[in-house]
């Protein structure tokens, strides 16, 4: 049984492109620590005495590996082929129903460029399940075995009939596009997704990026065909209540990390700063568990 974990990673360079007036020029000083935090997180990974390969979607070609590790591969994807007027190399066997700009860059957004290099590692990936995450999460090992943990998971896919695991519950942004529904009270996102190899392929979906964030699809979907998946407990994006119960609960990092937890045990930290990691020049980066 082999695991594909995908994970996007950008600097600031592309979020100065792609909004500036949040970002109106690099933070070197920051790529600094996204680099640190992306390696950290990779070295982890690395490190699970499983079945593996580790596809690191590189938006802008110059990622900077720390050390050796076997399973990864640095894959140029999306927002560099753009930048550099690549786009007729650029290729994804995967069915995308929404539309791309493929030759004008101003027209590309961050959330775009994300979602479009998720479906490129998802494209390219050879495992038979998929981890798609953020570079700013790391594994906790404290209370789970990572000798086991990632079987735990299949197993609790099928035993429970269950499409996908995740821990995102992203709040409502967007109504207007055909699939919406009163059913849907919240979406998933690629914070942390787990899902069997063939989730999008059989059911000829992909990430999305025009619903509100990235991912909703999936929950869409998943809702108007009575397939059934579940948000891990932890915090969330739309908990008001629910998150406030869940950060005073687990949350002992003077970083204040969000937390999520599967069978009751903390499995994940989240510094919730996206592929780019805005927030950790804010957060720093000391160590969890």
């Amino acid at each position: 049984m082999k695991f594909s974990f995908i994970i996007v990673y950008s600097n600031t360079k592309g979020m100065a492109t792609f909004d500036t007036r949040s970002w109106p020029s690099r933070n070197y000083e920051l790529e600094k620590k996204i680099i640190i935090q992306t390696n950290k997180l990779l070295t982890q990974i690395q490190s699970i005495p499983i079945e593996k390969e580790i596809l690191l979607m590189d938006q802008s070609n110059d990622f900077v590996r720390e050390g050796s590790m076997e399973d990864l591969q640095i894959i140029p994807t999306y927002q560099y082929y753009l930048e550099n007027n690549l786009m007729d190399d650029f290729k994804i066997d995967l069915h995308i129903g929404d539309s791309y700009e493929r030759n004008i860059f101003e027209n590309t957004d961050q959330n775009q460029a994300t979602a479009i290099a998720y479906n490129h590692g998802i494209s390219l990936a050879t495992g038979d399940y998929f981890v798609i995450q953020h570079n700013d999460t790391q594994y906790s090992f404290v209370e789970h075995d990572p000798s086991t943990l990632f079987y735990e998971f299949v197993d609790y896919l099928h035993e429970n009939d269950l499409q996908y695991l995740t821990i995102d519950k992203k709040s409502i942004k967007n109504r207007d596009y055909p699939e919406w529904n009163d059913k849907i009270e919240y979406y998933a996102d690629c914070y942390w997704f787990f899902c069997k190899s063939d989730f999008y392929t059989k059911h000829n979906i992909w990430i999305d990026w025009k619903r509100g964030d990235n991912n909703h699809l999936s929950t869409i979907f998943c809702l108007n065909n009575n397939l059934k998946f579940e948000h891990l407990p932890g915090y969330y994006e739309n908990g008001k209540e629910e998150a406030i119960y869940w950060w005073k609960k687990l949350v002992k990092n003077k970083n204040e990390l969000q937390t999520h937890i599967f069978k009751e045990k903390v499995f994940l930290y989240h510094y919730k700063g996206g592929t780019g990691l805005a927030s950790l020049n804010l957060k720093g980066l000391n160590d969890v568990d």
